[in-house]
């Protein structure tokens, strides 16, 4: 099942940095930062510059154009609660854009498709809550997200509302998501 990949410019003015990746803001923190003041940035598509990738590629032709479909410019809704850090990851569905990013060692924010903040992922250590997330992907076919978090795949429906755990007796750091996976 082929889906559409759409190719999200984001660009945030305050963002969730710190020396540390484990170190938490607090309310007030993040207050300080003022969002209410971040200006939207309008992208000047008369400067487009052309990236040189066939020092990865190793000069072979790339049709990118063959596997994007649509790019668009989504802004996101900006409040105390949906700051977002350095960004890991984005999946975007017909519904949603979840964005993986650094914040508190981990975290997922949900956007709706017109960029307004729906929730951001809990963290701590009860069922359903982040508390040390490696990746993230989306099960289409049963309108999942599924986030790996050492040893379990947590499983959330599209609005971030957890569903149930799977431990796993094995460690990695990315994963996918195929069409061929066991639900239990």
């Amino acid at each position: 099942m082929k889906h559409l990949l759409s190719v999200f410019i984001t660009i945030s003015l305050f963002s969730c940095q710190s020396r540390e990746r484990s170190a938490q803001f607090s309310k007030e923190d993040v207050e300080k930062a003022c969002p209410q003041e971040a200006a939207v940035l309008t992208p000047d598509i008369d400067s487009i510059q052309t990236v040189n990738l066939n020092p990865y590629l190793n000069n072979r032709d790339f049709d990118f154009g063959s596997i994007v479909s649509k790019v668009s410019i989504t802004k996101l809704e900006t409040t105390a609660e949906s700051i977002v850090g350095n960004i890991y990851k984005i999946i975007v569905t017909d519904s949603n854009i979840y964005i993986y990013d650094d914040c508190n060692a981990g975290s997922v924010i949900i956007f709706d498709r017109e960029g307004r903040f729906v929730k951001r992922l809990e963290h701590g250590q009860g069922p359903g809550e982040l508390h040390h997330m490696s990746d993230m992907d989306y099960d289409y076919e049963k309108a999942e997200l599924c986030i790996y978090q050492h040893p379990t795949l947590s499983f959330y429906d599209r609005k971030g509302n957890f569903l149930r755990d799977i431990r796993i007796p094995i460690g990695f750091y990315n994963f996918k998501v195929t069409g061929d996976q066991v639900h239990t």
